[in-house]
C-alpha cells in the first residue's frame, strides 16, 4: 500500500487493561475511504483498538496519526446500551446530541430521506422516534443511535458492533446502506455477526498480535 493512501496510522501503541497487556509496540495502516472490519475473538482487543483510534482512549506509548488532517472530525458509534438517556423519547436523543457537536448535521427529516429506500429502517426509526427510551427495544434503541451518527458528517467513522441487536432484515437494510454511505468515507468497525454482503478489507488481530 503507497504511504499517501494511508489515513491513520497506528505506531507502537501499547495498552493494558488492570495490568493485563492488549498491545504491544503495535502497529497497523488504514487506508483511505475503506471500510475496514476489525476481526478476532472475544476478549483479544477489537473494541480497544477502535477506542485507541478514535482517541477516546489514550495509549501510554505509542501513537495514532490522522494523515494529513490536524484536527480530524470523528464519528463515534458505541456499543454499550447506555449511550442514550433513557427518560428521554428517541427525538429528543437526536436533537440532544445535535446541540452537542460543533458541526453542522443532518436534520432528522434529512435521515430519512438518506433511509428512503430501506423501508424496514424508516418504519423503525418511525416508531423509536417518539418513545421514551427506555420503553425502546434494543434493536430500536440501536437504530436511533445508527440515526445519531449518520446525521454527524466526520473524516473518519468508528462504529462498535453496529449490527447488535438488529433483526435480520434491519441489519440487510443497513449493510446495504452502509456500501452506499461509506463509498468515499473512511469506516472502521467491529461485528462480531459479521452481517451483509459488505466488501471489507478484513483486520485479523489474531494475525497481528
Amino acid at each position: 500500500m503507497a504511504e499517501q493512501e494511508n489515513a491513520i496510522i497506528c505506531q507502537d501503541l501499547t495498552f493494558h487493561y488492570h495490568n493485563r497487556p492488549i498491545f504491544s509496540q503495535f502497529n497497523l495502516k488504514i487506508p483511505f475511504h475503506k471500510m475496514n472490519l476489525i476481526k478476532g475473538k472475544n476478549g483479544i482487543g477489537k473494541t480497544t483498538l477502535l477506542k485507541l483510534m478514535a482517541s477516546i482512549l489514550l495509549p501510554p506509548k505509542g501513537s495514532v496519526h490522522y494523515r494529513g488532517i490536524v484536527n480530524p472530525k470523528i464519528n463515534w458509534l458505541p456499543s454499550c446500551g447506555n449511550a442514550l438517556f433513557p427518560h428521554l423519547t428517541g427525538i429528543e436523543n437526536f436533537t440532544l446530541f445535535q446541540h452537542l457537536t460543533p458541526h453542522q448535521c443532518l436534520t432528522i427529516d434529512e435521515i430519512k430521506t438518506l433511509l428512503v429506500n430501506y423501508p424496514v429502517m424508516i418504519e423503525t426509526l418511525n416508531k423509536s422516534l417518539p418513545v421514551q427510551v427506555n420503553q425502546c427495544s434494543d434493536g430500536m434503541k440501536q437504530l436511533i443511535k445508527i440515526a445519531i451518527a449518520l446525521s454527524h458528517n466526520a473524516h473518519f467513522y468508528f462504529w462498535d458492533e453496529p449490527f447488535q441487536n438488529l433483526s435480520q432484515e434491519l441489519a440487510l437494510e443497513l449493510s446495504l446502506l452502509m456500501n452506499t454511505f461509506f463509498q468515499e468515507k473512511t469506516l472502521v468497525l467491529t461485528d462480531h455477526r459479521h452481517s451483509g454482503n459488505n466488501d471489507y478489507d478484513e483486520i485479523n488481530l489474531e494475525t497481528l498480535l
